[in-house]
């Protein structure tokens, strides 16, 4: 939850996603309207499906977003910086990139194995067991897709 609400304020901070996301409260300087966005969207999931398919999904994307986020420290060490600043070993990112694709494969591989012991159990189970996750996997996709191709469009804001 933490976490969501800070992406969403660093993201409003950037131009990626609407302003009223990145406001603070005056006295306690936290990004407010993401955390009450983040708490009131995570109320609604958990209370319209399954709470561990919710955990299967957020542990998913937060796979993601790590791999996406040691990409992004090997690519920006490229570019130059004019003043002092920690540099961590090439090893670390290394580590996490694959680890945490280790970890995604893992978790993809296991899911379609408990689709197909749900299939071998009941007859006609097979084809919703993969119904049932194969889409979410297409939708992420495309979705992580278009964000990606509209952050190139969208030029940052000077800070």
């Amino acid at each position: 939850m933490v976490m969501a609400s800070r992406l969403l304020y660093g993201m409003a901070r950037e131009g990626v996603v609407p302003d009223p996301f990145g406001r603070v409260h005056s006295g306690r300087r936290t990004p407010w309207v993401a955390i009450v966005f983040t708490t009131l969207l995570a109320v609604g999931l958990i209370s319209v499906g399954k709470l561990d398919t919710l955990a299967q999904t957020t542990v998913l994307l937060l796979l993601g977003v790590f791999t996406v986020v040691n990409v992004s420290v090997l690519v920006l060490r490229r570019e130059p910086v004019e003043h002092r600043h920690f540099v961590a070993p090439r090893v670390f990112p290394l580590l996490g990139i694959v680890i945490s694709v280790g970890l995604l494969i893992h978790l993809v591989t296991q899911q379609n194995r408990d689709a197909f012991l749900i299939a071998a159990r009941h007859p006609g189970a097979r084809r919703r067991a993969l119904a049932g996750r194969s889409p979410l996997l297409a939708r992420l996709g495309i979705r992580a897709g278009a964000a990606l191709s509209a952050e190139k469009n969208c030029p940052s804001r000077p800070p």
